[in-house]
């Protein structure tokens, strides 16, 4: 099989930002290629109900025969932003299918990252090529869909068991969410975070737990770690100068935290996957993800 078959010309992206003036609009024809996204923001997507409002979190499967058109929230302050990937159709549409997604329909998850890891990880394959490649891209199309299937199950479910309250306040804890996995790198205020919720410290960490399944402190490492595993894989930075970047002040406390959660080094990680050692930073990177001048 073509390798590029799968995800042709390597379309996908993650943490896309539109403009607000941004308007996608493929009509409904013979194109070769579906389209999953997850918004990260609100935004207007067309589904089989007609324009809708996507939430944080919301995804949705169109099929290559259904029109794509979305667009920023109208009197929005800024455009949308989400992750996507637009995989062959047939391929697509076969797993889609098989794991009983619907089409053209958006569906709560209430993870607003949750394609990020799979659409990495597809990047990396096609960087990487090889005779397996089209296997591995297909095999992780599966698996993307899967994730949302279950997180669409299991968002409808925990849904269903809020109480009043807890349904009040989760769309502020989704929020609250994402500006912690932004700012992941800044030190952790739990007393921040609660005041901004409205919530003693103990009441926002229990319903933190309820929601997410971990605490704000957990949840705020993982996004640590995947930032640190972002920024081995996609530049030259040392490991001191990705620590730091991710919140760390010591590179050595670094390491023993990243090995604890990943099985292996933070030099040795990036071995593996690109068969290089660490280099030194560019000069974009310091600016940008560090802050040195």
């Amino acid at each position: 099989m073509d390798n590029t078959v799968i995800i042709p010309h390597g379309l996908l992206d993650v943490a896309t930002e539109h403009s607000l003036d941004f308007v996608c609009d493929h009509p409904a024809g013979r194109k070769q290629v579906a389209l999953i996204m997850c918004f990260r923001s609100e935004a207007m997507v067309m589904t089989v109900r007609g324009m809708e409002l996507a939430r944080p979190g919301d995804c949705i499967v169109h099929s290559s025969d259904f029109r794509f058109f979305h667009y920023s929230v109208p009197g929005a302050e800024r455009g949308f932003c989400n992750d996507w990937v637009m995989p062959e159709a047939g391929v697509a549409e076969r797993w889609r299918e098989r794991v009983g997604l619907p089409a053209n329909e958006l569906l709560a998850t209430g993870i607003d990252n949750l394609l990020e890891p799979f659409l990495l990880e597809m990047r990396r394959d096609l960087e990487l090529g090889g005779e397996l490649l089209a296997a591995e891209l297909e095999a992780r199309l599966f698996l993307l869909l899967v994730a949302i299937r279950r997180a669409g199950d299991n968002y409808a479910r925990l849904a269903d068991s809020f109480s009043p309250s807890e349904q009040r306040h989760y769309p502020d804890f989704l929020q609250l969410r994402r500006r912690l996995r932004e700012q992941c790198a800044e030190p952790f205020s739990l007393r921040r975070l609660s005041r901004s919720a409205g919530l003693s410290p103990e009441r926002f960490a229990a319903l933190f737990r309820r929601f997410f399944g971990c605490s704000p402190l957990t949840y705020q490492l993982d996004c640590r770690i995947e930032t640190a595993r972002r920024l081995l894989l996609s530049s030259s930075a040392g490991v001191a100068e990705v620590a730091a970047a991710c919140g760390w002040n010591d590179p050595y406390y670094f390491s023993r935290i990243f090995k604890q959660r990943t099985g292996c080094a933070p030099s040795v990680f990036r071995r593996r996957l690109l068969g290089r050692s660490a280099g030194t930073p560019s000069e974009s990177f310091r600016r940008k993800h560090v802050g040195f001048d």
